[in-house]
């Protein structure tokens, strides 16, 4: 682990990594569907490298949340804050995916 880096900040890292990887991808695309919606939290993206203040904040950089919404773009279904109650209600099996920022 490098100097300013803490060990949650190395976990994001491999998650995000390892979302972007082929074999993630295959398995993702293999995966049963789920019950309910999967909400997923960025606080902040860019460089976490180039600033002076906690590092710890950043959940990806620019170029690795491209790659991680065109991944989720593809595998689930990316849905909005108004239809989370209509996708909780159906109790189908499925692959719904919001995506929150910073406090939600």
């Amino acid at each position: 682990m490098s100097p300013g880096k803490s060990s949650n900040q190395s976990r994001r890292e491999l998650v995000a990594a390892l979302l972007t990887k082929p074999a993630i991808k295959g398995v993702m695309r293999r995966a049963p569907g789920w019950h309910g919606v999967l909400v997923l939290n960025y606080h902040r993206i860019g460089d976490h490298a180039a600033q002076p203040w906690d590092r710890t904040l950043w959940s990806a950089s620019g170029e690795a949340l491209d790659a991680q919404l065109a991944v989720l773009a593809r595998e689930a279904e990316v849905i909005g804050p108004h239809e989370v109650e209509d996708a909780m209600l159906q109790g189908r099996r499925g692959r719904r995916l919001l995506l929150t920022f910073d406090d939600g």
